[in-house]
């Protein structure tokens, strides 16, 4: 796979083409970078709204014809919504390329947002809601709102009952044309399809996509989140015999000049590898858990990463104190050859990640929503290089244990 290529179409969007020779399969990413952070307060949904409705029919394609056109060609489509990005995927034989970006543009740009289709799929949405309550999404939505209490980021992405009941047309409508401008669109492609061919098949389709309200919008960024105070919160389990257990604190973002320095600190802290501290400490030395998983959210400036388990609640305090007394550990520092290791680790990670091409086409379209580029595996590989002692020490003043927070369901 070769290094990525960024041109902008005419209307300003971005097309980031990542050329994979011997490939036969084209994987798509259209991202928008607009989110559940930009719902409006009552509206809270409005995001997941619209991405559920863009499937919902356009004025050239019924809903069945949107999934047919890909799938009767042995392709695969999906949509996800985030705190500051609606994502749309694609995966298709090469030959069928433009047909993909025909369908992608039309269901996102040319949606009709029908009354009856809009109804129905509230149905849908509310019962997502309620398979949703109780689960590991659900407990990562209330940390979130503790943690970024009283800021956008707090708000659910799916929304709340109430808030999904009251979305019509008109809210999906104004939620668009306030809030997505050029520089919130990112096409990235990659296929073994020919450069030329491929910037002349997202002109075709993509060009013509009236991107409005630049100057309105390109300001509304997400704003800084500076209020963290550390929480410690117990809730009652609704289900099986087993405690679920997040903790989290505040760390650089993917803008930050530590994100790097960061980054190799929580694998090293709780990496999906059974050398990671907290997974040597909780499972292989005292068999406190199964697992435990590291998640890494990094929106705007503001990052924040969280620790997960399930664990008999007997040793829920056990376990907490573990936890404390590696990050403290981690605290004070990493000698040279643990960097030297952790650099290689990564690496490594970044490489596997890598042989998945879909989820390429999809790193490229969010990271440059993230951060306004792009960096090609070499560069990152250079970055890490670049993460001295330095770097480290101003990386550790994050891993504080008095900068915990504690969400408990037992």
């Amino acid at each position: 796979m070769k290094n990525p290529v960024e041109s902008n179409l005419s209307n300003g969007i971005k097309l980031i083409h990542t050329p994979y020779p011997g490939g036969r399969v084209s994987h798509i990413c259209l991202g928008l970078g607009i989110g559940s952070v930009n719902d409006p307060e009552g509206k809270e949904g409005l995001a997941h709204f619209f991405e559920h409705a863009c499937f919902k029919g356009t004025g050239n394609r019924t809903p069945n014809k949107i999934f047919s056109a890909i799938e009767s060609n042995g392709g695969e489509i999906n949509a996800y919504t985030q705190k500051d990005k609606i994502t749309f995927e694609i995966s298709i034989p090469d030959e069928h390329l433009e047909k993909a970006l025909d369908v992608l543009a039309d269901m996102v740009f040319n949606s009709t947002f029908p009354d009856d289709k809009l109804e129905k799929e509230k149905q849908v949405i509310l019962q997502e809601l309620q398979e949703q309550q109780g689960s590991e999404d659900d407990y990562i939505e209330v940390f979130h709102s503790c943690f970024f209490k009283g800021h956008p980021l707090g708000r659910p992405i799916i929304g709340t009952e109430s808030s999904v009941r009251s979305i019509c047309r008109a809210d999906i409508s104004h939620y668009v044309e306030n809030n997505l401008d050029a520089q919130k669109v990112v096409l990235s492609v990659v296929s073994n399809v020919p450069a030329g061919l491929v910037e002349n098949l997202a002109t075709k389709y993509f060009s013509t996509v009236p991107i409005l309200n630049s100057f309105l919008t390109s300001s509304k960024r997400i704003p800084m989140f500076d209020k963290y105070v550390p929480f410690s919160q117990r809730e009652v389990s609704e289900g099986d015999n087993n405690a679920f257990v997040m903790i989290g604190f505040p760390v650089a973002s993917s803008r930050s000049v530590s994100h790097w320095a960061c980054s190799l600190l929580l694998d090293e802290l709780a990496g999906d590898f059974n050398g990671s501290r907290i997974n040597r400490s909780l499972r292989e030395k005292y068999a406190l858990v199964y697992d435990c998983g590291l998640g890494y959210y990094s929106y705007g400036f503001n990052g924040v990463t969280t620790l997960s388990f399930s664990i008999d609640p007997q040793n829920i305090d056990t376990a907490l104190e573990l936890i404390n007394n590696e990050v403290d550990q981690l605290s004070k520092g990493i000698s040279n050859r643990k960097l030297a290791m952790c650099k290689k680790r990564m690496k490594g990670q970044l490489l596997l990640s890598n042989d998945d091409k879909q989820s390429v086409s999809v790193q490229i379209a969010e990271g440059y929503l993230d951060t306004g580029a792009f960096l090609p595996i070499e560069d990152k590989f250079c970055r890490i290089d670049m993460v001295n002692q330095y770097e480290i020490k101003r990386a550790l003043g994050y891993f504080k244990p008095e900068k915990v927070s504690k969400l408990i369901y037992a």
